[in-house]
This record gives structure tokens, sequence and C-alpha cells, in this order.
């Protein structure tokens, strides 16, 4: 039920096929399907999970094993932050932790110092050493999970520009150029940086708002390079439409435990045009959000009454 409720709740939907919710986590600790009903489902994510057709492909087919109830496969969807869609494979591999796999929090780790930029975040010495803590003695519960690993950790914002319903990078190519002027030129300021202040954010937004559009895919072009061969045709049109796909699953705000980030300049101009919707506050409690399971919510709230359990 923990792991019901945890994959729920990280709002991650598999997009390769149509999970049932009463298919989730029905896959014991042994890899044994314990609803003999959905053989057909598990095995198809079973033969598709190690899929070499790209690392988009087996991301999204592993956050589909990890929804049934291989919380490895979870922590193997880190493979998306190759892909510009860097939300959802935080998400992942942070439910990946809280499902109690252990190592994804050597992962959460790195995504702080040696592979930040390529994952949307940026350098941060004291979350890197936290992770490090954690994962040398992780606050397992009896079931062998740390739910509560968000209330330990707190939250990161990550930045990511595939948002509002469109896809504008998806190879991710926009954040190694970042990475480029940031870390290795000093020609921008990362936002979040300590050392930020509104000149310097303002900068690195004009920057990413002048050259976003160059990455971004054209449709208006007929026919495809003369150099693509019939399988580079193939991939790049399922390839188009898997990405489309996640954008369609993937919440305004981005997910609990990776919310989308904002500097303060453009958080202002979005109250200032009345854009700015107090119902995707990433910051408002998980179960309290619209896209969270109404039937998940009344349990929640039903059994605190009963036990007497105040927020």
């Amino acid at each position: 039920d923990k792991y019901i409720y945890l994959v729920k709740r990280s709002n991650l939907k598999c997009t390769m096929i149509d999970i049932p919710e009463d298919a989730i986590g029905r896959v014991d600790s042994n890899g044994k399907l314990t609803k003999p009903e959905y053989a057909e489902i598990y095995d198809e994510v079973d033969r598709n999970k190690n899929t070499l057709k790209s690392r988009l492909f087996n991301g999204e087919w592993n956050i589909c094993a990890g929804i049934l109830g291989d919380r490895r496969s979870f922590s193997s969807a880190t493979v998306l932050n190759n892909s510009g869609f860097k939300t959802r494979a935080r998400q992942a591999v942070f439910l990946a932790a809280q499902l109690g796999e252990v190592d994804a929090l050597k992962v959460l780790a790195r995504y702080f110092s040696s592979s930040s930029y390529i994952s949307g975040s940026n350098k941060d010495l004291q979350a890197k050493i936290k992770f490090e803590n954690l994962f040398k003695n992780p606050p397992l519960d009896e079931y062998g999970m740390m739910p509560y690993l968000d209330e330990i950790v707190g939250s990161y914002f990550v930045m990511d520009f595939n948002r509002g319903g469109v896809v504008i990078n998806p190879t991710g190519s926009m954040h190694r150029v970042l990475r480029e002027l940031v870390e290795d030129e000093g020609k921008l300021l990362d936002p979040r940086d300590l050392d930020a202040n509104e000149t310097t954010r303002e900068e690195f937004v004009a920057y990413v708002k002048k050259e976003l559009p160059e990455y971004a895919e054209i449709f208006s072009e007929k026919g495809y390079p003369a150099n693509y061969e019939d399988r580079d045709i193939d991939l790049y049109i399922d390839s188009t439409l898997l990405e489309s796909k996640i954008m369609s699953l993937t919440p305004p705000e981005g997910y609990p435990n990776a919310p989308y980030y904002n500097t303060p300049e453009e958080l202002t101009r979005l109250y200032e045009a009345g854009k700015l919707d107090k119902k995707l506050n990433p910051l408002t409690p998980v179960m309290y959000r619209e896209s969270f399971p109404e039937d998940l919510r009344a349990k929640i709230l039903s059994y605190a009454k009963e036990h007497n359990i105040k927020d």
C-alpha cells in the first residue's frame, strides 16, 4: 500500500502502455507478479525496459517498470537526463530513493556536483553532502523505505525548459550549452547561485529567451534531411510522438519533488500579469493539489480523522 501511495503521489505516469491503477506495485520483491491478470502488461514492459532504441525510450520503459513494482527501474530512469525532461528524471530517481533504493541517494548527490547542469540543478555542496550522508546512514522505515525523504531534504527546483504543454528542448542541448557558459567559461551566472542578483538573473533569462527557439524542432519544413535512413525517420517520428505524450502527462507546476524553477523576477511578472495560479504553487502539500488522486486524499483524511491526526 505504501508503494502504491508513493507512486501515485509522485504523479509519474507510464507513457508506453496503459497501466490500470490496480496494476500499480503488483510485482513483489522477488520480481514475481502478484496479479496474473496483468501478465500481458508486465511481460511487455519487462521485454522493453532494457531497450536500446534510445535513452528516451529506455528511460520511459523503466518508469513503467517502476510503476509496476520494480523500484530499481525508477533509479535507472536517470538516463532521461540525457534528454530535456529534467523534472521527470529527477522525480523518478527521488521516488526510487523514497521506495528504498539506497543507491539513488548517490545519484541525487551527483545532481548537485558533477552532474549538476545535465540534471537541471546548479552546484550545491551542502545538498551534495546532505544526500551523501543519507546514503551512508539511510533513514529506512520498517518496510525498508524512506517515504519522508522530502521532509528531510526539502524541495529543490529544477530548471526545465519543456513546460506549459510545449516541448521546446527535447534533447537537452540547451542545458549543455549553458553548462559551458556557466561552469566552463563563466560568461553567465546561474540565477540560483548565491552571488546572483537581479541583474545577473535577468541577463541569464534574456539569453535563454533569445537562444531557446534555436533549439526547438522545426515542423514547418517539408521532408527529412537527405542523410536520414528509414530507421532514422522512424525513430524521429516515434520520438516526437513520445515527447508530446510525456509533456501531456507532466503536471503544469512540475512534479512534487521536482518543481519547475522560476527566477523571483519571473514570478513577479507572472503575478502582475495575473498568471500566477495559486493552485499550481509547488510549495502546496502534495495531497492538497488538484492533481492528487481524490480517492487517495479521502482515505488519508478519513484515517487522520479516525486517529485524531492534525495537519
